[in-house]
């Protein structure tokens, strides 16, 4: 620490500046309290020179630190590099990508922002006719939906874990059961669609369970507002709402 002396008073034009109003007020009173390293009460401690002390109390800071820092760290993790590298995949950039999430059997377009593979931003496509750039609210809950603790993360038969193989023996060993009666006993609930794939998936079923049932249902559905659009309009529409 250093001390700093007040600006001598100048001979001839400009003797008269001062860097602070204290030291313009009172010349001799600031001068002196500039003098001394510490004001008043701030005294070295009995028995103990400054230099002592302020090592006393790094010591002390140091081990509390110690302490704290050991009890707050972050548990230990490993980074493992990729095996196989995917190609559009850098570690520290983020991936643009463009999809589509669909609710009520209707495609809305987005761009994702995925960072080593995690979403974390969904916005709008300003290329698809229908969101033009803009974001619905239960789009956008959906990044929430991914990193849900609830999620399943297992295969389970009968409450006890499966892998995926012994999930598809599984599987195939129960519909191999089915098709005696071509799949009587056979139904699928699943969301409205309109994916081209789901549907050539539902065909592909059929033609082996003909007898099967599929149902489509949506916690929120727009039949409602599709009945009012055919009462005030004469067809079924879908406003947009975006």
């Amino acid at each position: 620490m250093t001390k700093r002396l007040p600006t001598p008073p100048l001979s001839g034009p400009g003797a008269e500046l001062w860097r602070t109003v204290q030291e313009r007020d009172d010349r001799q009173g600031y001068a002196e309290a500039v003098a001394r390293e510490f004001p008043a009460g701030a005294a070295e401690p009995d028995g103990a020179s400054r230099r002592e002390f302020i090592q006393l109390v790094g010591s002390t800071v140091a081990l509390a630190g110690v302490g704290t820092l050991a009890g707050c760290k972050d548990p230990p993790d490993r980074v493992m590099p990729y095996n196989i590298k995917p190609t559009d995949i850098t570690p520290g950039r983020p991936l643009h990508y463009a999809t589509a999430l669909t609710h009520g059997g209707y495609a809305n377009g987005m761009l994702v922002t995925a960072w080593e593979g995690r979403p974390t931003k969904i916005e709008g496509n300003p290329d698809h006719p229908f969101t033009q750039g803009a974001t619905p609210t239960l789009a956008q809950a959906e990044i929430l939906s991914l990193y849900d603790a609830n999620r399943t993360r297992d295969l389970k038969l009968h409450g006890s874990g499966r892998s995926w193989i012994q999930f598809c023996h599984a599987l195939t060993d129960h519909l191999d059961s089915l098709k005696a009666d071509g799949g009587a006993r056979l139904a699928f609930l699943a969301e409205p669609s309109g994916s081209p794939l789901l549907a050539s998936l539902q065909k592909r079923i059929s033609a082996s369970f003909p007898k099967a049932v599929f149902y489509g249902h949506t916690p929120v559905s727009s039949e409602d507002a599709y009945e009012g659009a055919r009462l005030a309009f004469g067809r079924r529409s879908r406003a947009n709402t975006i």
